[in-house]
């Protein structure tokens, strides 16, 4: 089962594998803190880039941006995050595209943004050099200087191969990138790094900065080891 399929073979919203909610509130907290400390400025044009099904609209929407466009392969993952943000009063726009290409030439961005929000998606660009680098070249290019990208993203010893995730008792396939290879290809095209933790490290992290959050969203369980949160800023 190919990941750029994953979403279009649901029907509904489904966590039903990832260790229940305590996995999953995990995340969100690791990643709820990333996002708010990493907004450069006040009513940001946001762009939620691989955006699923909509998991971290609330997030996105406590920036208060001035504009959100929400963007994925899947049409299937997009229809449900149109029902998640129904009643939501912002500018938003949301369609389909496919990030292994060189996106920016698309005419329905019509903006640059001062966030790109990536979750879990960046990888599967990672196909090969060429889609990686014209990815990478894309979200350069829609970031406004000092604008940044947050990013979550499984890493690998190696890129460009593929390697195999369980997910809601289905087996699928997705792309491998490595630190070297992905903070290479981001230097290239003037995205510096701003900081690069460990889900491991970033709960521990986050924890202490935000006790009360850590709480409220019922953290309990370790995330993955291989995860990453990292941030970038255009130069």
């Amino acid at each position: 089962m190919n990941a750029i399929h994953f979403f279009d073979g649901r029907r509904t919203i489904c966590h039903k594998n990832m260790n229940n909610r305590g996995f999953l509130n995990t995340h969100n907290f690791i990643k709820a803190c990333s996002i708010g400390i990493a907004n450069p400025r006040e009513n940001p044009k946001v762009l939620d880039l691989g955006c699923g099904q909509g998991g971290d609209i609330k997030k996105l929407m406590k920036l208060n941006p001035s504009v959100l466009f929400a963007t994925d392969i899947s049409k299937n993952a997009l229809a449900q995050y149109s029902k998640r943000v129904r009643n939501i009063s912002c500018n938003i726009h949301i369609f389909s595209h496919d990030i292994r290409t060189s996106f920016h030439e698309d005419s329905r961005f019509f903006t640059k943004f001062d966030m790109i929000n990536c979750q879990f998606a960046l990888h599967h660009a990672f196909e090969n050099e060429k889609s990686a680098t014209m990815c990478i070249q894309s979200i350069s290019k829609l970031l406004e200087i000092g604008g940044v990208i947050v990013i979550s993203i499984p890493i690998h010893a190696v890129s460009f191969e593929k390697t195999t995730v369980f997910m809601d008792d289905k087996v699928y396939s997705e792309s491998t990138v490595s630190k070297k290879v992905l903070l290479d290809m981001c230097k290239k095209f003037d995205l510096v790094l701003d900081t690069w933790l460990s889900y491991e490290e970033a709960l521990v992290h986050y924890k202490y900065i935000y006790p009360k959050l850590h709480g409220i969203m019922k953290v309990k369980s370790a995330p993955s080891k291989n995860n990453i949160i990292s941030i970038f800023v255009k130069r």
